[in-house]
């Protein structure tokens, strides 16, 4: 089978799902250039085909596809609207399959947007491929019927990071490194802010655990430097595992984050889990009390209830927390 995604930023956890399958599948990847806020080298492997969509026009690009032959193709959303010309193309040929993250929330643009995708856009795709319930909604907002809709779209690369939960899971059992971690963009949507300023009150309130955060963005001018607090800036994907290893819980406060694969790939790692009620994967990951706790997005004095909480376990509590991290994780992944 001749597989084509037509892709617009990806990642390393998308390879490794394209991986798993060129296993048993001829998989092509058209893709954009890589983002200038997050600068990911990317060591392809050799049995993934891979295009770089600045290299093709929309004739060109077509021209490709044809060359291909593809028996399904799967479009990354519909900003792209080449991508879309290629869609049409293929309608009522072969299986049309959009990818989206995107979710509902109800505001006039977005209201007006849906009415044109319904008019113009979506009647090009067959189904539609989804991460979780929040994007499942907004497929059947657009007009999808709920048996065109698949869920799972987003993974992890679960086996590096179990990997790194299998080799500390013993030491854990007796020494959990007391450190919270970050990893994201520096900007206003990730909640950044409001975990550096709800750390320094936990800090002015005796707590003893560090805080590391991992990534860069617009405001990494404005980074708060104080004792226990350490930044480190864009890390590629192949160097969080070392870090992850030195820190024992992971912390993700955003305002807005339609899913959240850092939350999946750190539940892998069986890190327990502080999560803010504006996250997608949440549902998917965080069993309340179980392997983490959750609170509403920009609320400082809850978040730093819960550090403390977090603070208090034992080392038995926080290694259950961590199987139960993991085998959420493991519901998901490339394979």
């Amino acid at each position: 089978m001749k597989i084509v995604f037509l892709y617009t930023e990806i990642a390393d956890y998308f390879l490794s799902a394209c991986l798993e399958l060129s296993k048993d599948a001829e998989v092509h990847i058209v893709k954009w250039e890589v983002a200038k806020e997050a600068p990911f080298k990317f060591d392809f492997p050799k049995e993934l085909n891979i295009y770089e969509r600045g290299d093709y026009n929309n004739a060109s690009l077509m021209k490709l596809m044809n060359e291909i032959n593809p028996d399904i193709v799967f479009c990354s959303g519909w900003i792209d609207k080449g991508y879309l010309s290629i869609i049409k193309n293929f309608k009522n040929k072969i299986p049309t399959v959009l990818t989206m993250d995107n979710i509902y929330v109800g505001n006039l643009r977005q209201r007006i947007a849906i009415l044109f995708a319904r008019i113009s856009i979506l009647k090009n795709f067959s189904q539609v491929w989804v991460p979780g319930e929040l994007q499942r909604h907004f497929a059947l907002k657009l007009g999808f019927d709920k048996n065109r809709i698949k869920s799972g779209f987003y993974t992890a690369n679960t086996p590096i990071f179990e990997k790194k939960y299998l080799i500390n899971r013993k030491a854990r059992m007796d020494n959990v490194p007391k450190r919270f971690l970050f990893v994201g963009r520096y900007v206003k949507e990730k909640g950044i802010l409001a975990l550096w300023n709800t750390y320094k009150l936990y800090k002015e309130g005796g707590g003893t655990w560090d805080l590391w955060c991992v990534g860069t963005g617009a405001l990494w001018d404005e980074r708060l430097n104080i004792e226990g607090l350490k930044h480190f800036g864009f890390v590629q994907p192949r160097g969080i595992p070392k870090i992850i290893e030195k820190c024992g819980v992971y912390v993700l406060p955003s305002y807005f984050e339609p899913w959240g694969v850092s939350v999946h790939e750190m539940s892998a790692a069986g890190l327990p889990l502080i999560l803010s009620n504006k996250i997608g994967s949440r549902s998917q990951f965080l069993s309340e009390g179980q392997n983490g706790f959750s609170f509403d997005a920009g609320n400082l004095s809850a978040l730093k209830k819960i550090f403390h909480k977090i603070e208090k376990l034992d080392s038995c509590e926080m290694a259950r927390m961590s199987q139960k991290s993991h085998e959420l994780a493991m519901v998901i992944t490339p394979k």
